[in-house]
């Protein structure tokens, strides 16, 4: 586990339990959803709620305990961070429909980003709405791929690599360039890539 999890766990007396890709459903799974769930409580109490929550589920999804980060980030609040998290978490766990549709709510968000992305001087507010729009519109493009991937319907590649796009051509970040274009070869539209 992080550093950051562990010395939260061990603050408030929690089992550190080894994450060593334990699978879906095992005890050592149940056992991290269980700790998950004590941890969030913990944090709820604390005046860094959302963050560390944040920080807890993002930690859990690089150590596949999918459920367990669907757990920690359900009192994460309603911020564009936790939302990209839980995407992940659906996505990992083929809850592609989900996903999505927790994404897709964020696209008005996603637009003001791009409007003021457009017009900001400010370096550093710059670089905010870029992460905002590259992962937004990238996990979004990317749980449209793996629903694909899973359908092969021509709309759901068309939506993902639309998404990829969108996320390019706002910010010239080349992740989602170069998932556009692997995507529309993969997807046999050549001149698309």
């Amino acid at each position: 586990p992080s550093r950051f999890v562990v010395e939260l766990l061990e603050k408030h007396g929690l089992a550190v339990v080894e994450t060593v890709r334990a699978p879906q459903g095992s005890e050592a799974c149940v056992q991290i959803t269980e700790t998950a769930k004590e941890l969030s409580q913990i944090l709820l109490e604390s005046n860094e709620v959302v963050p560390s929550l944040v920080k807890t589920g993002k930690y859990l999804i690089q150590v596949a305990q999918f459920d367990a980060a669907l757990e920690a980030l359900k009192n994460a609040g309603e911020s564009i961070e936790a939302d990209q998290q839980r995407a992940l978490a659906l996505g990992k766990l083929r809850r592609n429909p989900e996903a999505i549709a927790l994404l897709e709510k964020r696209r008005p968000e996603v637009d003001a980003a791009k409007q003021e992305l457009l017009s900001t001087s400010d370096s550093s507010r710059a670089k905010v709405l870029t992460t905002v729009i590259v992962e937004t519109l990238g996990i979004l493009g990317g749980r449209y791929k793996d629903a694909w991937r899973i359908k092969r319907s021509d709309a759901l590649v068309r939506a993902a690599i639309a998404n990829y796009r969108e996320a390019y051509d706002a910010t010239g970040d080349s992740y989602p360039g170069i998932n556009a274009a692997a995507l529309a070869l993969e997807a046999g539209d050549r001149a698309g890539a």
